[in-house]
């Protein structure tokens, strides 16, 4: 094992909290937050 490699969640920089622990209110940031973030992949 190669000792200088990094954690694959600390190279993507993923979330320590499991997806199955946020709960409706953690995953959907909601309906402006996602129009902002649609409007800005046109």
């Amino acid at each position: 094992m190669d000792e200088k490699s990094q954690d694959l969640h600390g190279i993507l920089g993923t979330s320590k909290t499991p997806l199955r622990d946020f709960g409706a209110a953690g995953l959907c940031p909601g309906r402006k937050v996602l129009d902002k973030l649609n409007e800005s992949w046109r």
